[in-house]
């Protein structure tokens, strides 16, 4: 009954969030939209990291062979919302926005002693932004008056992800424990999503012998995607099971691949009727059933951790996209004709970030005062970005610091994580936009009662 709970939850409340726009960035127009971090509230507050990171009571998606690390007859569950306010500023003016979503829901736990299951939703992508523009529009008459040129956009993909992770090995001691192992997992992906984009022209005029003008275009994404990883601990140093030196070290990329893409246009001319609802004119073009690919490029992180007697943790990560390699294609008449690839390049980015505790978990009594659980964290990336206009290539850096609030009453694992980032984006010059961002997660990780074992099949003397 437990499981069925936690899988409606799963399946019903990632329906209703795909299509929502969770993006306030005019950047998301180009491309796929803005590139959604795929780490949840405990990678977000140390800049990201994830790809060395192992962590029994948490869901790491960044690096699906973590999930072998899970604790036996204890699910997980995760749930996340991100909030965002940004300044964005140009040449000319600025303006501040904000946004805020479900960033993450995830499910997990151990399958038998050697596999990890996970089942989680969170965007790949996400599309938001509206930038209008007045000029002044001279006719053929001589006369003046304003127009308004348009451009909207919504949407974004989501992904919706199992995962499955096998221990290959564990080295072990029988007075000091674990000593090394080795993981590999792969999560299963679907993506799914429409970017929208909307283009006006309004005639901000009496005369209706000028009529607006209106675009809309929608590309839809349905297809699978695969992401694999392999992770690798060892004890650098090992005392006793509470004083120790551990090295984690991970590797993940995805499968380049085409992803089924389909095309909708509508190009028209409208105007304005009594109640200030648009009245169409004239069908300029039309099609819904174009169809293509999308070529997904690949990509790979790097990332180790470093692990000082559960109290102290440093991580490093390295990832690369091959974005040079994109590419979307058309087919029209069983002919394939491909549309340019004018913005995306090529992107990196590097992410470090460090967690403290006084009072480790496994060190934890029940009279351990509460300020010494609360585990402390604090990062940074630098980041170039997927986007690139004329010599200019979008800049992204960030620092970030949060908190993990363990819930020592509930008698369980369970707790809240709470992050925040302020960061950068782009510039000013050569007309293009600067971002200046505050995001924060707020995140609950549910987990059972500690004496309470799920799916545990009880033996009676």
């Amino acid at each position: 009954m437990r499981l069925r709970i936690f899988l409606l939850i799963m399946v019903f409340i990632p329906a209703m969030l795909i299509g929502q726009s969770t993006s306030i960035s005019p950047y998301s127009g180009f491309g796929l939209g803005e590139i959604a971090p795929q780490g949840y509230d405990n990678s977000f507050a140390m800049g990201g990291t994830g790809f060395g990171f192992y962590d029994s009571l948490s869901i790491n998606p960044l690096n699906p062979a973590s999930y072998a690390n899970f604790k036996p007859y204890n699910p997980i569950l995760q749930v996340a919302y991100k909030g965002q306010v940004m300044n964005v500023s140009s040449s000319v003016n600025s303006e501040q926005l904000n946004n805020g979503t479900i960033n993450n829901i995830s499910l997990g736990f151990k399958l038998g002693k050697k596999v990890g299951w996970a089942l989680g939703f969170n965007p790949a992508t996400t599309v938001g932004y509206k930038i209008v523009v007045k000029e002044e529009f001279t006719d053929a008459d001589g006369e003046s008056f304003p127009v308004s040129f348009e451009f909207e956009g919504d949407g974004g993909y989501a992904k919706i992800y199992t995962g499955f992770a096998y221990s290959i090995f564990e080295k072990k001691d029988s007075v000091l424990g674990e000593l090394s192992s080795l993981s590999a997992g792969v999560n299963i992906n679907f993506y799914t999503g429409n970017k929208r984009s909307l283009y006006d022209v309004l005639f901000e005029s009496g005369d209706f012998s000028y009529y607006n003008t209106r675009y809309e275009e929608s590309q839809i994404i349905s297809d699978f995607g695969f992401d694999f990883g392999v992770q690798y601990q060892t004890f650098l140093k090992k005392v006793s099971p509470t004083d120790y030196v551990n090295l984690s070290l991970g590797v993940t990329f995805n499968i380049p691949k085409n992803m089924n893409t389909k095309w909708k246009s509508f190009y028209y001319t409208y105007s304005f009727d009594a109640d200030e609802e648009i009245f169409p004119r004239d069908t300029i073009f039309f099609n819904d059933d174009l169809n293509g690919d999308t070529f997904i490029p690949l990509r790979m992180g790097v990332g180790m951790m470093l692990d000082f007697s559960g109290k102290l943790q440093f991580a490093l990560d390295f990832e690369e996209q091959k974005w040079d390699d994109f590419k979307q294609v058309l087919v029209i008449n069983n002919n394939e004709i491909e549309i340019p690839n004018k913005t995306l390049v090529s992107s990196w980015r590097v992410s470090t970030g460090f967690q403290y505790t006084i009072v480790p978990l496994s060190m934890r009594k029940m009279n351990t005062p509460y300020l010494k659980t609360i585990i402390y964290r604090v990062g940074g990336r630098y980041e170039s970005n997927y986007l690139k206009f004329e010599d200019y290539q979008l800049i992204d850096k960030a620092v970030s610091l949060g908190f993990n609030f363990p819930l020592s009453r509930s008698q369980s694992y369970s707790s809240i994580n709470f992050g925040m980032e302020f960061g950068t984006q782009g510039t000013i010059d050569s007309g293009l936009i600067k971002q200046d961002y505050f995001n924060f997660m707020v995140g609950v990780t549910l987990l059972p009662h500690r004496f309470n074992k799920w799916f545990m099949k009880k033996k009676y003397n």
